[in-house]
């Protein structure tokens, strides 16, 4: 699963930003800025707030992606009075007068990241995060915010898998050492830590989410509250609301989505078929007959088409000659169905 850092930042503004264009016009936004950069570098990004009204304070936290990135610095802004900014402490600046109501274009803080050795090509996001009773107006009643997340995009990282995983739990014998190796150098999974892929953990909704959005290029979202177990500070929340506005993972039908449950074997094929055709526009009509699997009668009915179509077409991976449809799978699983299954597609 994507490890995501929270770092409390304790943020006093004195003022409301404007002056960069919102993806929501008029909507007071917390805006990060994108860069590139290959392994080894050091890369910075921008932290501005857009269309803000007066704000005293807020606490905001940086998520980002640890196995990939390592935050190495913080410079302040543009907006004076004293700031004490330190990486992986409380960051805080205070307003000389917080009440001025004074407004004033610039960016609040730049962040400095160094790309790790071994990080797949491919983007990935960093963005910040708060708790709306956080937010502090002396003038008005509290304030909300969007938040446009950000991005680094790993350049020229080929070189880097040279010498094959990083992954400890992961020998070079594993059996499914070459299918987990595709999806590291894809970027479409990373590890649990810098160094262990678990393999064998349980597939949730949510970090399933994620990874059919890695492959859809990290498409920006602006939150909207489609499930009340979905918040917009949860890691998982861009990956979920864009799941499910494409199509490809829906709800239950009693309104949640029930991002930390996990994922049984049939549920996945079920996400594989129909993002063949949601997003790869491709046939997903092949059928082969389950019945030499002793267990095919347990597959629920809704997922006969999906399961059968993954057999047929090679993706899906049987245990010991079962299907276990109804079973937990496990992030090995995902790795090699979502790998057989980039070949079945051609993409």
């Amino acid at each position: 699963m994507k490890k995501l850092l929270s770092i409390l930042l304790t943020v006093a503004l004195l003022m409301g930003l404007a002056g960069v264009s919102s993806m929501a016009d008029g909507e007071p936004t917390f805006q990060v800025s994108s860069a590139e950069a290959e392994p080894g570098e050091e890369v910075s990004l921008t932290v501005s707030l857009v269309n803000s009204p007066c704000v005293a304070s807020v606490e905001l936290a940086v998520d980002y992606d640890a196995s990939v990135l390592e935050w190495t610095g913080v410079q302040e802004g543009e907006y004076g009075g004293t700031y004490d900014l330190a990486v992986g402490q409380l960051l805080t600046w205070f307003a000389a007068d917080p009440r001025s109501g004074e407004t004033k274009d610039g960016v609040f803080c730049t962040l400095t990241f160094k790309v790790l050795e071994g990080a797949a090509s491919g983007q990935t996001p960093v963005t910040i995060t708060y708790e709306e009773d956080s937010v502090y107006n002396p003038n008005e009643d509290n304030e909300f915010f969007l938040v446009s997340p950000g991005s680094v995009e790993v350049k020229n990282a080929s070189s880097s898998h040279t010498d094959g995983l990083p992954y400890t739990d992961v020998p070079d014998d594993y059996p499914y050492y070459d299918e987990i190796e595709d999806m590291y150098v894809s970027g479409l999974m990373t590890g649990m830590t810098a160094t262990t892929f678990e393999p064998e953990t349980t597939l949730n909704r949510a970090f399933m989410a994620a990874v059919l959005y890695r492959r859809a290029g990290y498409p920006k979202q602006v939150y909207r509250p489609v499930f009340p177990d979905v918040k917009a500070d949860d890691w998982f929340a861009d990956c979920v609301l864009w799941a499910q506005a494409s199509g490809n993972i829906l709800g239950y039908n009693e309104g949640t989505f029930g991002p930390t449950d996990f994922l049984t074997r049939e549920q996945l094929c079920t996400i594989l078929w129909r993002y063949a055709v949601t997003t790869d526009n491709s046939d997903n009509s092949a059928r082969a007959s389950l019945d030499s699997f002793p267990d095919s009668a347990r597959i629920t009915e809704f997922a006969l088409d999906a399961v059968s179509w993954c057999v047929a077409t090679g993706i899906f991976e049987d245990r010991n000659g079962r299907l276990d449809a109804w079973q937990p799978a496990t992030r090995a699983e995902l790795a090699v169905m979502m790998s057989r299954y980039l070949k079945v597609v051609g993409k």
